[in-house]
């Protein structure tokens, strides 16, 4: 692959960073979801706590309508009108609130089913005038309050159904299943209020309520179940003194002679201590939410810079990493083009980091330290060498005109000892000459002697008187015999020196010969150490030109 590093480093660098980017995003992504769920549940849990808000004054509207209508309108005239007035302020409250929501969240499941709610209470009015004008009969009115109550209560299903977080979705089970039984409570209130008044039960009354008692048994116990320890003791402790109970035997009893104000009262109270259990549930449960709304709001802001914190420093290191490499393999390259085209060997590498490329940066400084030091070393030699050379060259020069002096002094002495070697051999010969004069005379004078001997002879015998006249002869001849033998020797003492000399003649020639001979040969010697002189001045120069190239 012809990729750069920078480019490989990129191809390592950015799949990690998706990667980081991508975890980063979907959590933000799943915090984000959460936080807005949770903001979603916290405004139905507000919700809810002014649909129970409603509910419980509709409790009591129905409670009232009930005792009314049962009375003929003798009692709870007054009770009814009051509670009238409360149940519309919280009808009032509700509208603020979804005109509020639908503002801020837009339409929504919960939004849509309160506008059916609230278009179901613009016929409270018609019922509140029937029933004024005992137009309506108590099963009906409480139908009617116990339909509304029930839709009103319904949208906390959907915010159990909505809510991300298992602690919340816990505690609105238990306050769906305490509203639920609160429910059951004000419907008893309302039927046995119209069992007192009419001092008896109605048909199907009394299925009725004990329906009613079984349910809020049940309902009471799964709000025991899913509730905290706290919410429980402080709904054991609301219900722990009411009169409620006593009412209750009685009308199991088929005993309905009781006053039915006394037992609205009773029942009201019961369900007044149940409205604050309520209310601390409802403030628990916002508290909760809003709790985890927040906590879900700094896990999403938290995550948040934490990932844009991980990114950046991912980025950042990751762009300091790519930069002081790219830097690194920069300067080595560079470093390394240099001294491979401009010979120049003075430039660096900068160590930009103590890692293995800062430590190959530093190793290839050592490395052209070495190299400078070795050319300058080199170019010193090479200096050394070219004078070196030069002056062997000089001497070469110096010793081949020696040698061409001392070859033609040589010439000249063969020509001398080949000019004595002819002188020479005309000595010799002249010698020679003499020797062979010498023995004619030897042999003459050994003839002579003959002669002599015989005349000497002759004489005696001739006559003995001229004996002393031989005699000197004989003395004469005597010494010239010993001259000749002298002459003889001398001869041969002169044939032998000449043939020594001829000998040395001969020698000194062929010695003349060879120190031609190697004259031609330390000539020729010369020559080659000339040659092989200017070969090494060339060789220096070419090195100091190298050298020299090199810029250390």
């Amino acid at each position: 692959m012809k990729l750069t590093l920078k480019t490989k480093l990129l191809l390592v660098v950015i799949p990690l960073v998706s990667a980081i980017v991508f975890f980063s995003g979907y959590n933000i992504l799943e915090f984000s979801n959460k936080n807005r769920e949770l903001q979603y549940i916290s405004n139905l849990v507000s919700m809810t706590v002014i649909n129970s808000d409603l509910v419980h004054e509709l409790q009591k509207e129905r409670g009232a309508t009930a005792g009314f209508l049962s009375s003929k309108g003798g009692s709870f005239s007054d009770v009814l009108r009051k509670q009238r007035r409360e149940s519309n302020r919280k009808i009032e409250a509700l509208k603020a609130f979804i005109h509020e929501y639908e503002q801020k969240n837009g339409a929504s499941t919960s939004l849509i089913q309160l506008k059916r709610i609230l278009s179901k209470l613009e016929t409270l009015k018609q019922l509140r005038a029937r029933v004024d004008q005992q137009n309506i009969d108590v099963i009906n009115a409480i139908t009617f309050y116990t339909t509304v109550n029930e839709q009103l209560l319904n949208t906390l299903t959907l915010t159990s159904d909505s809510s991300p977080d298992p602690v919340i979705a816990q505690q609105l089970i238990a306050f769906y299943n305490f509203l639920q039984g609160k429910e059951r409570a004000g419907i008893e209130r309302a039927v046995l209020s119209s069992a007192f008044s009419m001092n008896g039960f109605t048909e199907g009354l009394y299925e009725k309520f004990i329906t009613l008692v079984t349910e809020q048994n049940t309902y009471f116990g799964l709000f025991e179940t899913f509730a905290s320890d706290q919410l429980v003791q402080s709904y054991k402790q609301a219900i722990k003194q009411d009169l409620v109970g006593r009412y209750r035997n009685a009308a199991f009893s088929n005993d309905l002679s009781g006053d039915a104000g006394d037992w609205f009262k009773a029942s009201t109270a019961r369900i007044n201590n149940l409205k604050d259990v309520e209310d601390t549930i409802s403030n628990s449960l916002i508290s909760l939410t809003r709790d985890k709304s927040d906590e879900a709001s700094s896990q999403f802001y938290s995550w948040l810079i934490l990932s844009l914190v991980i990114i950046l420093s991912a980025v950042l290191v990751a762009l300091k990493i790519l930069l002081d490499l790219n830097k690194q393999v920069a300067s080595i390259v560079a470093v390394i083009q240099t001294a491979s085209r401009d010979k120049n060997l003075k430039l660096r590498a900068s160590v930009i980091a103590e890692d293995e490329l800062g430590l190959i940066s530093n190793q290839l400084n050592q490395m052209l330290e070495v190299f400078g030091e070795t050319l300058n070393h080199l170019n010193d030699a090479s200096l050394e060498l070219s004078t070196t050379a030069e002056e062997a060259s000089s001497v070469s020069a110096d010793n081949a005109s020696h040698l061409e002096h001392q070859l033609e002094n040589t010439v000249q002495v063969s020509a001398a000892v080949e000019q004595m070697s002819l002188s020479i051999f005309e000595v010799a010969e002249n010698t020679q000459s003499t020797v062979d004069a010498v023995r004619k005379v030897e042999n003459a004078a050994s003839s002579g002697e003959t002669v002599v001997n015989a005349t000497t002879k002759a004489i005696h015998q001739v006559s003995t008187e001229v004996s002393d006249v031989a005699e000197s002869i004989k003395e004469t001849l005597n010494h010239i015999l010993i001259s000749v033998d002298s002459l003889v020797d001398i001869s041969t003492q002169v044939a032998t020196a000449t043939e020594e000399q001829s000998c040395v003649s001969d020698e000194v020639s062929k010695k003349l010969q060879r120190i031609n001979e190697q004259t031609t040969q330390t000539a020729t010697g010369g020559e080659q150490i000339r040659i092989s002189a200017q070969m090494q001045a060339n060789l220096a120069y070419k090195l100091k030109d190298m050298a020299s190239s090199f810029a250390v």
